[in-house]
């Protein structure tokens, strides 16, 4: 933001928030390729169904975060219109809803 690269900086955000959701959907795959296997161990299975669930968790999580950081940036860069859907999406996640909040006021 100090060098004025608000433009870049939220194509860079939005690019995270794509792998992001990317990993999300190899995680629900993985994920449910272990549930449709009843016949593994069980331990393992279980230990494999947690783990999936946490990235998941953590990866969804992120995409959230880089959609808001995108919608911030391109905001600033004065390009509303790019701003908006990354805000809506970043609404998704509970966590965010203060700063989605301002957003919106800062935009309107």
């Amino acid at each position: 933001m100090k060098k004025g690269r608000s433009l870049e900086t939220a194509e860079t955000f939005d690019a995270a928030r794509r792998c992001y959701d990317a990993r999300v959907s190899e995680s629900e795959a993985g994920l449910a390729g272990i549930l449709s296997k009843p016949e593994l161990d069980p331990d393992f299975r279980q230990r494999q169904i947690v783990s999936f669930e946490t990235a998941i968790k953590e990866d969804r999580s992120q995409y959230y975060a880089a959609a808001f950081n995108a919608a911030n940036h391109y905001a600033r860069a004065g390009e509303l219109d790019k701003a908006r859907p990354l805000l809506e999406m970043a609404a998704a996640d509970p966590a965010l809803a203060d700063l989605v909040r301002q957003l919106r006021e800062i935009i309107k």
